[in-house]
């Protein structure tokens, strides 16, 4: 298995990941766009994950060419964003995030389902290349926290960009995966007709929707409770802002860590409605905390549940539900409802609600909504997900 060059890929997507969710608010809110701007702009990017994936996965599935297809969005992606380097008006942005994340969100489900087939059955491989992932995330939330503190929110793009272009060439690193050719005519509306299926999507929907507020607006929520100051970490000058994020991802990657003694231990449903309570309880936490520095690292520590946990089961039920010929637009299709859809309508609702009631009953709202996911899933997915306990990645 080429275990560098897999990770290497992980590493610098979740890195940019890591440099453009925590800090794309607060950079555009220096630009001087308000909550419902900010709200509709980072609504586009989560938008194009319902379009782009599902049609690379399509192309991936009916061509064989899932590593050039990844590899030709990935440079796309860097391209589209080098844009912002020239306009940052209302529209021109729009344009520009809509181009980039359309292929930055399509390049990594297609990379899932390379690496599932490079591992070959591997069930502790997965976890491990994406481990590197979370490692990304770190380092770059505190480097560009770090660089943003010093330098202020002109250097940001930059470093976007040159993140971007990492990603593009740690796939051509990456060998050549033979893919087989599937017919057209596949029976993926048979999958989707199952009741056990769509109650998956719609919890998946439910619970990012309830991240929206915390990917759109924690590091600007943050600022207006005062944590937006520095603090000494070694020679560096960090905010607490990028503290925070890190702390989260920190806790994902233990999380990674330990979660297949947790799936052999525990059942998947148990896990799955365990991470959809625990979201609830973040949210609540965050919008309780108003100066409590300690609720607020606690709730960042629950980030292994809202995210990895719930991300742990989500990959391999897909992976099961979606086999042989359906495995790429499988992928796409997890993405494209949770991270697409249900972030695009959370970033609308919670721009406006930040806007209208405020950033603590905001995060009361996302708790509802995950709280919803938790009874959607406790309520419709009690068959196979009860005796289930093998990841089969």
């Amino acid at each position: 298995m080429p275990y560098w060059r897999l990770s290497s890929f992980y590493l610098f997507y979740f890195a940019s990941l890591g440099a453009f969710i925590p800090f794309v608010g607060p950079y555009l809110k220096s630009l001087g766009f308000d909550a419902i701007a900010i709200g509709e702009l980072l609504a586009a990017v989560m938008a194009t994950k319902i379009i782009g994936p599902i049609l690379m996965g399509w192309l991936a599935d009916h061509s064989g060419q899932g590593l050039r297809l990844t590899r030709l969005a990935s440079f796309a992606a860097a391209l589209c964003f080098a844009g912002t380097l020239w306009r940052t008006d209302f529209f021109g942005l729009l344009f520009i995030l809509i181009g980039f994340s359309v292929f930055w969100n399509s390049a990594l489900p297609q990379f899932e389902v390379i690496t599932l087939s490079c591992l070959k059955g591997n069930t502790h491989g997965y976890n491990r290349v994406r481990l590197w992932g979370s490692i990304g995330f770190i380092i770059a939330v505190i480097v560009v926290g770090q660089q943003v503190a010093e330098l202020g929110y002109g250097i940001y793009p930059w470093l976007v960009c040159a993140l971007l272009g990492l990603i593009w060439l740690s796939t051509l690193l990456v060998p050549a995966v033979k893919q087989e050719v599937h017919d057209e005519h596949v029976p993926i509306l048979n999958i989707l007709k199952q009741k056990e299926v769509m109650l998956f999507f719609c919890a998946c929907f439910l619970l990012q929707a309830s991240h929206a507020p915390y990917y759109t607006f924690y590091s600007i929520y943050l600022g207006s409770l005062g944590f937006d100051q520095s603090v000494q970490l070694f020679d560096w000058n960090i905010t607490w802002v990028s503290l925070l994020w890190a702390i989260a991802v920190v806790a994902e990657v233990a999380l990674f860590v330990v979660l297949q003694p947790i799936l052999h231990t525990f059942n998947l449903r148990q896990v799955f409605l365990a991470a959809l309570i625990l979201a609830t309880a973040r949210w609540m936490m965050i919008a309780f905390a108003t100066e409590e520095l300690w609720l607020l690292i606690l709730a960042q520590l629950l980030h292994a549940a809202s995210f990895a946990a719930f991300h742990g089961v989500a990959i391999q039920l897909v992976h099961r539900y979606f086999v042989g010929n359906t495995q790429g637009r499988g992928q796409s299709l997890y993405g494209a409802v949770s991270f697409g859809a249900g972030g695009a309508i959370g970033a609308i609702l919670s721009g406006y609600y930040w806007e209208k009631i405020g950033g603590s009953e905001t995060f009361i709202w996302a708790a509802g909504v995950s709280l919803l996911a938790w009874f959607v899933a406790w309520v419709g997915l009690r068959s196979t997900l009860a005796v289930e306990k093998q990841i089969v990645i």
